[in-house]
């Protein structure tokens, strides 16, 4: 798996994952695999060859991060620091891939 050498070379602490064309308890085996702690799907949209999407993020186990929203597109949340208030946020998002649909993530971004 590629992936695995790729998150054991770069140790990140955080990391998303867009358009993965999977759903909830396959993205749990990669999770395992990875070695990550902590996780949050948005699985893809449909079945079999017609699968699109799917978002993931995964973190490690010292990090304390809360959920602000998420959609088809985005994945929001924020890092509690020890007095479990905000202290930076990540936003993994995953584009409209037509140019009329682009201005959507821009709204979503923006709310």
């Amino acid at each position: 798996m590629a992936l695995r050498g790729l998150v054991k070379d770069e140790d990140s602490d955080i990391i998303f994952l867009s358009e993965l064309k999977r759903k909830a308890p396959e993205m749990e085996k990669i999770r395992r695999r990875l070695g990550q702690s902590n996780k949050f799907y948005v699985d893809c949209r449909s079945e079999g060859k017609h699968r699109s999407g799917g978002l993931t993020l995964f973190w490690k186990g010292h990090l304390e991060l809360a959920l602000k929203t998420w959609s088809l597109n985005h994945i929001d949340m924020e890092a509690l620091g020890s007095d479990s208030n905000p202290i930076w946020r990540i936003t993994g998002i995953y584009g409209f891939p037509n140019d009329e649909d682009k201005y959507k993530i821009w709204d979503l971004i923006a709310s």
